[in-house]
């Protein structure tokens, strides 16, 4: 299995956006099942972190920027040139998508 290191920076900043998003998953969707995963395909890395919490109505939350948490992630992920998008119903839980190109940021690729 290859083990892919990134630049400190990125990996800090990615595990602080995964860490937002499952702190939100416990704190507001109700969840009981929190699933993260993260793959690299060419030069970006792609996060995904789904909850079968509650959910909400996301073009409510994207005109309000609902919290610090979700303005500080997107502020996260402009310094590393990333996004996220989230995906929610309400009573379906929540589908949280972080995208971020790595070409640069990769310091170490091993088996």
């Amino acid at each position: 299995k290859n083990v892919v290191r990134l630049q400190d920076k990125v990996e800090i900043i990615l595990y602080r956006i995964v860490t937002e998003c499952i702190n939100n998953a416990i704190k507001y969707a109700n969840a009981q099942n929190i699933k993260v995963e993260m793959f690299i395909d060419g030069d970006q890395l792609t996060a995904h972190c789904e909850d079968d919490g509650v959910g909400f109505d996301v073009e409510k939350a994207n005109v309000h920027i609902a919290g610090q948490g979700l303005l500080n992630m997107q502020s996260r992920l402009k310094s590393l040139n990333g996004h996220f998008t989230i995906e929610s119903l309400i009573g379906r839980g929540t589908l949280v998508v972080i995208t971020v190109p790595i070409l640069d940021t990769i310091i170490k690729a091993t088996d």
